[in-house]
């Protein structure tokens, strides 16, 4: 069985990675 909490640190990771990026588009089209 996988490592749990390691594996919603890794996704919180990614997740905090994609919103970095949505948000970065985001300001781009508002300009």
């Amino acid at each position: 069985m996988p490592n749990v909490s390691l594996l919603i640190c890794q996704h919180y990771e990614v997740h905090k990675e994609v919103a970095k990026q949505l948000s970065l588009l985001v300001m781009v089209e508002k300009t």
